[in-house]
């Protein structure tokens, strides 16, 4: 019997007789979903985590640090996996890998490593995702070194953090995404996109990790940015053609809940389209507080579906979470995973662990430094899924109390079936009937036997 902590790493890995060869791996696409390469469709439910030296905010010259990042560790990956996680994103800093212009810190993705082999030890697949936000830790938050903000800054900040929407839309700010989107006299693109590749070449034979996202939250328009994303993925797969690449659109999409469709795929195999979802929670939108969020959330997930669509790729919604301390958090958290399933998309929580900015995540710190679960969070994104299906999956739905999958047997596909189910032992059904064959792993991880040609409940 397999272990919970391995149990996603062997089904990306197995060949499976007559099973149709992956192009990309561990994970491959096929145009609309995650396939293992056994033919198997996959969903992820995963969530984010900053951590310590690896999200970059240390400052020079005697300023502190803009925040307080948690560090990560093999007790992490192990709750993450108990609780259903199958994906971390991990976001990466410009900074921390190149915070000299052309000299990469082998230091830096060496902490990097540390953490893909902590998931890898349970199961876990990592996306690393190139990060920003307010450009930079200089002038915001994280993301790009000093000598890539053009023009210089204008006065350098430091922490704590507690202005982090000043900063998003402060002029040096606005200037320095300006200058490297569209005018980019300094060529940061090009050494953008060196740095990737950098990433890239040292991460391209690591089965654990599921690929590369190339930039978060981009602030920029679809004419500029997608011709950016090609640059860059072509950089990534001059030296690695095997991992998934993952792509946003404009941050603009945080707040309209849609974007444009594209009007043709996207021009480098092996994408996968990830946009963020926070309807309701930002900012001086009220409908969180007045329990009017689940209409346009609902809108919002079926447009990402569709955009996703149009790009020819899966959906990977990168980031959706809500602050535990506001109004409607674990409604609003149970109706975006009813969503994700609608959708059959697959999905990473905001956040594992936060010391600042209000405290999100699933824990407490406590005084000593220790951390404690927050419930509610817990019980809220720790819920039932399937994390492989064995054909075509057609339709997700937790109700409470019973998960149903719907899918259509697919020729040349095992009909096996890999279901989280925390809690209790689930009675399982194949089409009515109790399912001929269970087997269970450590952690809550079910493998059913169900299907054959045509329409299937389970």
């Amino acid at each position: 019997m397999r272990s919970a902590a391995t149990w996603l790493l062997s089904l990306a890995l197995a060949s499976g007789c007559g099973a149709p060869r992956a192009h990309y791996a561990p994970l491959d696409s096929d145009g609309n979903q995650l396939r293992a390469p056994d033919g198997r469709a996959v969903i992820l439910r995963g969530i984010n985590a900053r951590v310590a030296g690896v999200f970059d905010v240390t400052l020079d010259g005697g300023r502190a640090p803009v925040e307080t990042v948690p560090d990560f560790g093999d007790d992490d990956a192990a709750k993450m996996a108990a609780l259903g996680f199958n994906l971390l994103r991990l976001p990466l800093s410009w900074s921390g890998i190149e915070p000299v212009q052309g000299q990469y810190s082998t230091d830096y993705l060496d902490r990097v490593a540390a953490v893909v082999d902590d998931c890898r030890h349970h199961g876990i697949l990592v996306l690393l995702d190139f990060h920003q936000d307010a450009w930079s830790k200089e002038i915001g938050e994280d993301g790009a070194p000093r000598w890539a903000i053009v023009p210089p800054p204008t006065m350098l900040l430091s922490g704590p953090l507690t202005d982090l929407d000043q900063r998003r839309a402060s002029a040096q700010v606005m200037a320095a995404f300006q200058s490297f989107f569209e005018g980019d006299a300094q060529r940061l693109q090009e050494a953008f996109a060196q740095m990737a590749a950098e990433v890239a070449r040292r991460f391209s034979a690591d089965q654990a990790v599921l690929g590369y996202e190339l930039f978060n939250e981009p602030v920029a328009s679809d004419d500029v940015l997608l011709p950016f994303d090609v640059e860059i993925a072509r950089a990534i797969r001059a030296v690695d053609a095997r991992h998934l690449i993952a792509f946003e659109p404009d941050v603009i999409r945080n707040y309209t809940g849609s974007t444009e469709l594209a009007a043709a795929p996207f021009p480098i195999g092996g994408a996968l389209y990830a946009p963020h979802i926070y309807t309701g929670v930002f900012g001086a939108d009220m409908r969180l507080a007045q329990d009017s969020y689940e209409q346009p959330m609902a809108e919002s997930w079926q447009s990402a579906r569709e955009e996703a669509q149009a790009w020819k790729t899966p959906l990977l919604v990168g980031e959706l979470g809500v602050g535990p301390s506001q109004p409607n958090a674990y409604a609003w958290i149970g109706h975006a995973l009813d969503d994700a399933d609608q959708n059959l998309a697959s999905t990473a929580f905001w956040l594992w662990k936060e010391e600042s900015q209000g405290g999100w995540g699933l824990f407490d710190l406590a005084p000593d430094g220790s951390w404690t679960e927050r419930p509610q969070m817990i019980a809220a994104v720790s819920r039932p899924y399937p994390q492989a299906i064995g054909g075509d999956p057609t339709g997700i739905h937790w109700d409470g109390a019973t998960l149903t999958v719907t899918f259509t047997g697919k020729s040349g596909v095992p009909p096996v079936h890999d279901l989280f189910f925390p809690g209790s032992a689930p009675t399982v059904r194949c089409d009515g009937a109790e399912a001929p064959s269970v087997t269970v792993d450590a952690g809550a991880i079910y493998h059913v036997r169900c299907g054959g040609p045509g329409a299937h409940t389970l």
